[in-house]
């Protein structure tokens, strides 16, 4: 990576710079306001001068940190204060920052528990954010818990995601914990997940298993009814319609040495049937193979869907399974039909609409970068300059002045 305007030094990867993961399949926002960059351009009124134009930081929404808790063993006599805030503090009042002490997440449960006692529960989430969040605290746990993934891969440690996910269940940092039917707050179709345990902490999909459901009392009686479903390769099929699929039903393989069999309407089948009966939305995650890592997958939140119908039908071996169609509800803005219509647009399958310019570098560039319009009509171009090099390789914040009166 060159560093500054023309420059032939390149960054050592120790000095690499840590680069947040991609989030969310929308650039926009639902009212058509880009979401905020790092920069927006300002210019002073009545200037037509190219240098009165400078760039000023955008603040970065900003996150509160958990409190680390140590751990202390009882009746071991006075405990050392470390670093933090002082005695009789309110922690409603503190600061907001994005730092995050990574060493505090080897904290040990103990630990946890101590600041349980101390007016927090979880691992410093009160028990109503544990039950229900929202999007601050759910982008805050995602945040931190990457960047304990990433001191972990740093320092060597081979499974990453199992061991942050280990001492992140163990200090109880999670949110959206009670099950609901429907959207999870905090959570916005289109969001894109790395691994199980990421949907773990924000409460999308909590079961180790692809379908997860809860307990609904009815006539006295307990009854599962599924809210959430994970497609995989495995479980449903290969068409990969964004506005509906096919989940084929649990059961009936040789995994447990008992030979295969014919699939039974139970368990997590019989979950997804009381959804028909039901009418009640499930939510739907897709995934997808991981192109910047081997035998990985990624996870986007497609919205939700309702369980339509079932049936039966024999597998390659003869034996019945069950299927159950899932159609997804309407009004609900794209997700992972982004994702597919950027395939077929990459593969040239498909043309891209609203699409001014195939690429506005004129092969300056290795990778073509088109110039799509998708807020007006407008087709033609005003005449440009593209220049690969930065035109202003550090930000130029403006400050306002004071203004001459005229009066002595």
């Amino acid at each position: 990576m060159a560093r500054g305007e023309g420059s032939n030094h390149h960054l050592h990867e120790s000095e690499a710079l840590d680069v947040m993961r991609l989030r969310s399949l929308h650039p926009m926002s639902l009212n058509g306001v880009p979401h905020s960059g790092l920069f927006h351009v300002k210019k002073e009124p009545n200037t037509t001068n190219d240098q009165d134009i400078v760039l000023a930081p955008t603040p970065l929404p900003m996150v509160a940190p958990f409190p680390s808790f140590r751990p202390s063993a009882a009746g071991s006599g006075p405990v050392k204060r470390g670093r933090g805030r002082p005695r009789g503090t309110n922690n409603s009042k503190r600061p907001f920052a994005t730092s995050y002490n990574v060493s505090s997440a080897s904290a040990s449960t103990s630990g946890a528990s101590a600041g349980a006692g101390a007016g927090h529960s979880n691992g410093g989430i009160s028990q109503e954010d544990c039950r229900t969040g929202n999007a601050e605290l759910v982008n805050s746990l995602l945040m931190r818990f990457d960047a304990v993934r990433r001191r972990l891969c740093q320092n060597g440690i081979g499974d990453a995601n199992t061991t942050a996910m280990g001492t992140f269940k163990s200090l109880g940092l999670r949110t959206n914990s009670r099950k609901r039917i429907g959207p999870v707050p905090g959570v916005d179709v289109g969001d894109i997940f790395y691994c199980r345990g990421e949907m773990y902490l924000v409460g999308l999909h909590v079961a180790t298993v692809d379908i997860e459901f809860m307990g609904i009392h009815e006539n006295l009686a307990v009854k599962a009814l599924a809210i959430s479903v994970v497609s995989l390769g495995k479980n449903v099929d290969e068409a990969r319609d964004p506005a509906s699929l096919v989940f084929k039903g649990y059961g009936g393989t040789a995994k447990y040495g008992d030979g295969p069999s014919h699939q039974e309407l139970d368990g997590m089948n019989l979950a997804l049937d009381y959804a028909i009966q039901k009418e009640t939305a499930v939510r739907v995650v897709r995934s997808e193979e991981d192109q910047m890592r081997k035998n990985k997958k990624i996870y986007i939140y497609d919205g939700l869907y309702l369980v339509t119908k079932k049936w039966r039908e024999p597998r390659e071996n003869g034996f019945m399974i069950y299927k159950f169609k899932l159609v997804r509800v309407s009004g609900q803005k794209p997700g992972f039909k982004v994702w597919k219509d950027i395939q077929q647009w990459k593969s040239g399958l498909v043309p891209r609409p609203r699409i001014m310019l195939e690429d506005i570098s004129i092969g300056a560039e290795l990778s073509k970068i088109p110039m799509v319009n998708e807020v007006s009509d407008e087709k033609d171009l005003a005449p440009f300059a593209y220049v690969t090099t930065l035109s202003h390789s550090v930000a130029t914040v403006h400050h306002m002045t004071s203004k001459c009166s005229g009066r002595s």
